[in-house]
């Protein structure tokens, strides 16, 4: 009695506390703001107990929500509740070799961002773990200082120029080496040490010239064997069509083929009895032209050779006949001119004493005399 108002009971804020009655109030009495507001703003509209008028707000400092309950009773405190602090890690000071980023550092769920990665010349994987309670630092662990120098691999094919080996600070540009193909790439070594990785050229794969080109031509343009480019032809005294083929691996000779030597027929090694104009003794070409010599007759025939380096035919031709002078001329003035039978030409005047018409005639066969008749003894 001697009370008015609405009675309420507000439940504690955390556990252990004391719970809130309020709503009851005497006629005229007016509340008080609390000695301690930390964590609160506040705006006091009206602070009669009857019409009470209070709002409350969590600063950045603190989680939850406000509330504020009218005092019991007059010239007392209204009650605060709903706010409580957030929980907070301290900045690592002591710790070396990180770049750190601090975000947020409540260790609320879910709040607490802090991301840091090794400074130059450490290495490793930095990592950054809470603290447990309040005000205390959170950790950074990972990185350590780099010691690790790598050391040139014995890979072939590369040109390098080497400006740090320190695995953190890893400074080092490749080329592939004449001879060598691809996009040379320098790879750090691990943490631990050791060799660093070239990696990215291939050796160039080339044919070589074959040990016998004999019969060819060639114009070598690219003996790579991915490209090989080779122009060949037959040699003279060879025919065919010269064919290039791929070498069967990096330093082996390609191939050639298609080019054999020509078919060549020899001269005779007697060709009395003719004269010979030889324009080609290739087989397949064969051309040699022959006419019977001085002293022989017939129509000179050539016959070209049946398989190469043999001699080819010579026929048609055969000797002259040919006629001698009789052993008496006695009454006969001579004019030899061609004794040989087949273009026999001897003519005959009776002399000085003799009369009558002089004959000659050819001899019947070889090394016989021709025949004088016709001039008589006056």
């Amino acid at each position: 009695p001697g009370y008015a108002g609405q009675p309420q009971a507000t439940v504690c804020g955390d556990t252990q506390r004391r719970y809130f009655l309020s709503g009851c109030y005497k006629d005229g009495d007016y509340c008080q703001g609390p000695a301690d507001s930390t964590g609160y703003f506040l705006t006091e509209n009206d602070l009669a107990a009857k019409t009470f008028d209070v709002v409350g707000q969590c600063t950045p400092s603190h989680v939850g929500k406000a509330k504020v309950i009218p005092c019991s009773s007059d010239q007392k405190e209204y009650h605060l509740t709903g706010c409580r602090p957030k929980v907070s890690c301290m900045s690592d000071a002591t710790a070396e070799g990180y770049d750190v980023t601090e975000t947020n550092l409540y260790i609320l769920p879910f709040q607490f961002d802090v991301k840091a990665t090794c400074k130059s010349g450490y290495v490793g994987t930095a990592a950054v773990t809470p603290c447990d309670e309040p005000n205390e630092a959170y950790v950074l662990s990972g990185c350590t200082k780099d010691n690790v120098v790598c050391k040139r691999p014995t890979a072939e094919g590369y040109t390098v120029k080497e400006n740090s080996l320190r695995q953190s600070l890893f400074d080092v540009t490749a080329e592939c080496k004449a001879g060598y193909k691809g996009s040379a790439t320098a790879i750090a070594c691990s943490p631990t040490g050791g060799d660093y990785i070239l990696a990215g050229c291939k050796k160039v794969e080339k044919c070589v010239s074959p040990p016998n080109a004999d019969g060819y031509k060639l114009d070598e343009v690219d003996l790579r064997m991915d490209r090989l480019m080779v122009h060949a032809r037959c040699s003279d005294g060879y025919i065919g069509r010269a064919v290039i083929s791929p070498c069967e691996g990096h330093g082996k000779p390609y191939q050639l083929s298609g080019c054999n030597p020509v078919a060549t027929c020899t001269a005779p090694l007697d060709s009395s009895g003719y004269v010979v104009s030889e324009v080609s003794t290739h087989i397949h070409d064969f051309e040699v032209a022959a006419k019977c010599a001085k002293g022989f007759v017939g129509t000179a025939i050539v016959s070209p050779c049946r398989t190469r380096m043999q001699p080819y035919e010579l026929q048609g031709c055969t000797k002259d006949p040919t006629c001698v002078s009789p052993a008496d001329v006695s009454g006969y003035k001579l004019d030899e001119r061609s004794l040989w039978k087949s273009n026999f030409d001897v003519s005959a005047t009776c002399v000085e004493g003799y009369t009558g018409k002089a004959h000659v005639e050819a001899c019947s066969e070889s090394g016989k005399p021709y025949v004088l008749h016709g001039c008589k003894k006056a």
